[in-house]
Parts: C-alpha cells; sequence; structure tokens
C-alpha cells in the first residue's frame, strides 16, 4: 500500500467513521477528514465528529482546525488535504480520507480551476446597493452582464446573485458588474491529488444511509 491515498465516501451517519477507526487498528492508517463542518472547533452535534478518546486511539487530520466564525474555502481544505497526505506518506503509513463533502473530493482529485479570491470590499458595496435599490434590481443587472447566470438564479436568491460579481468586482464608473472569465484550469495531470502528492486515490467503499454499516 505504500505510496497510496484511500478513500471512503458517504453521507453522515452511515458508518463511515465506525469502518475507518477499525481500519487503523489493524492497519498504519492515519485519517484525513473530508468534512466541511468537522473543521470547525465546537460544531460537535449533528456532524458525526469523532470524539476525543477516538482520536487518541487513531491520529486523525483535519479536523478543529478554526472557530466556527472564521471562513475555510473548498481551495484551502485541498491545500490542507494534500499537505496531510504527503505528511503521513512520508512517515511510511496510508492516508486514509473519510468523509462526505463531495465537492472536497472533486477539488482533491480533479483540481480547481484558478480564480480571483473574493473581495469583501466589493462585496459590502454591493449589498449597500442592494439595501438601497433592492435584489430584483441587481438581478436585473446581472441579467445584463451574466444572462446565462441571470436564468439560472431565482431574482430572491441573495447568495447567488452576489457570487457571480464579487471575483472580479464593478465599474465604479458606470456602477454595473463586471464578470471574470479569464481564468486557467487546471488540468487532472497538473492539478490532481495524484500529479501533487505522487499518491495513487483510490476509492475503497462508499457507503449508503440506506445501508448503514454496523
Amino acid at each position: 500500500m505504500a505510496g497510496k491515498a484511500f478513500a471512503l465516501l458517504g453521507p453522515t451517519a452511515s458508518g463511515k467513521s465506525h469502518l475507518a477507526i477499525e481500519i487503523a487498528e489493524r492497519a498504519p492508517v492515519e485519517i484525513v477528514s473530508m468534512d466541511s463542518a468537522q473543521v470547525y472547533r465546537g460544531l460537535d452535534i449533528g456532524t458525526a465528529k469523532p470524539s476525543a478518546e477516538e482520536r487518541r486511539r487513531v491520529p486523525h487530520h483535519l479536523v478543529d482546525l478554526l472557530d466556527a466564525d472564521r471562513s475555510y474555502s473548498t481551495g484551502r481544505w485541498r491545500a490542507d488535504a494534500i499537505a496531510a497526505i504527503r505528511q503521513i506518506l512520508a512517515k511510511g503509513r496510508v492516508p486514509l480520507i473519510v468523509g462526505g463533502t463531495m465537492l472536497y473530493y472533486r477539488a482533491l482529485v480533479g483540481g480547481l480551476d484558478v480564480l480571483p479570491q473574493a473581495d469583501p470590499g466589493v462585496r459590502a458595496e454591493i449589498d449597500a446597493d442592494a439595501a438601497a435599490r433592492g435584489w430584483p434590481a441587481l438581478h436585473a443587472e446581472l441579467d445584463r452582464v451574466d444572462p446565462k447566470s441571470a436564468r439560472r438564479i431565482s431574482p430572491g436568491d441573495t447568495q447567488r446573485i452576489l457570487r457571480p460579481p464579487t471575483p472580479c468586482g464593478r465599474n465604479r464608473s458606470s456602477n454595473q458588474m463586471l464578470i471574470c472569465t479569464n481564468f486557467a484550469p487546471i488540468t487532472p495531470t497538473s492539478g490532481s491529488l495524484a500529479a501533487q502528492s505522487r499518491s495513487k486515490l483510490i476509492v475503497v467503499r462508499r457507503t449508503t444511509s440506506k445501508s448503514p454499516i454496523a
């Protein structure tokens, strides 16, 4: 199993953590959490976070990384996961990625497109504009500059109305949104887990809530 990373995927409360600990007690495995809630300290209810006793028995990575009022992106998780996998492999042990946040999984194995970070100042400006003119007006503005996004986003969906314009900001002279399209994709060959960590990712089991593991 040298140089290989394994993944155990499935929804919350399907038995993944229990099975992962059983595997780790029989093999030189360390667990890498792939859960968007377990990264936060204090979010212990409803997240199936491993207990302190379980974490003493088996090394866990990417659990309780930051306070719940801090932001944590898919890109940051991917970088942290690759670093953890490299660290585990360097010790001659086996990384077992366990979780159900499939966006994280897709980012890990397929890479992410390179996009500019959202500007908090621009977001605050759009929020203020929405408070003054209303979200339907901003949706109409989005329809002028990005009709494709406007067709799939409801005029009342404020979070998604915010997302398309914030990466590149607004034209302050015309007060119109600017849509950024000149990003460079990371291909699987250059940005995948295998390319970045020189390990092979193997999905060992996919669990479902209809067939939980005892």
